[in-house]
């Protein structure tokens, strides 16, 4: 197993109530935020994906070991990826027809990822990626059936700053309908009304037989989740 670091992002995480227990392989430093990485997405108009095994023992999950970009600014999106993720080799960097950088840690299983949802509506609105996904994604009832068949965990709930007030529809929200997307494409589509990173981290279940899981977004607009303490 790879080293991880712990990364805080409980504001914009479905976290995982686990029991799993904690890795053997002992943490290594978080040299670096995805700032920069985010900001050159950005940059190009893109967003991205991240898919990583990890333990799901602590409630922002386990993350990659990230390395600092010599020079950000004049390099491209997949460029500062692949030298962000330099340190960690099990994790396959490439760049899709559409500019997104996607970042594929190898023998991760992905069954959840691929199965096809008929019909999604945000009913109400979507004001953040986690609330895209935590209220309207994974609640769709081929993703809830293709958990409980597989024996995966996650939760779908989470945590709100602020106050009970409905919040107002001239705020960046997602809206409409999606019909007939995986739940990755479902991910993406998200991102384009929350543009950032969506990471996907599965976990071995505590009793050996499933899978629990993690849906984490990452995005310009939460500067503190890259304010972590060296140890």
């Amino acid at each position: 197993m790879l080293a991880r670091a712990f990364l805080t992002c409980a504001f914009v995480s479905l976290a995982v109530a686990s029991s799993a227990q904690p890795s053997p392989v002992a943490r290594t430093k978080f040299v670096t935020p995805l700032k920069p990485l985010l900001e050159a997405l950005n940059r190009a108009h893109v967003s991205g994906s991240m898919i990583v095994s990890g333990h799901c023992s602590n409630a922002g999950g386990d993350f990659p070991h990230l390395s600092v970009p010599s020079e950000t600014t004049a390099q491209s999106p997949l460029d500062i990826a692949r030298e962000t993720l330099a340190d960690d080799p099990a994790i396959r960097v490439s760049k899709d027809l559409d500019g997104n950088i996607r970042m594929v840690e190898s023998g991760v299983p992905t069954g959840l990822l691929h199965i096809k949802i008929k019909h999604i509506s945000f009913e109400g609105g979507a004001f953040s990626a986690s609330d895209a996904a935590r209220r309207f994604i994974l609640r769709a009832p081929e993703v809830l059936a293709f958990m409980q068949a597989h024996d995966i965990d996650t939760l779908t709930g989470g945590m709100i700053i602020g106050s009970n007030a409905p919040l107002s529809m001239e705020l960046p929200h997602l809206s409409g309908s999606m019909d007939n997307v995986t739940v990755s494409e479902a991910m993406d589509m998200v991102l384009k009304t929350f543009p950032g990173i969506w990471a996907y981290e599965s976990c071995p279940h505590a009793n050996g037989k499933g899978q629990f899981i993690h849906f984490l977004f990452f995005d310009l607009k939460h500067p503190w989740l890259f304010e972590v303490p060296q140890k």
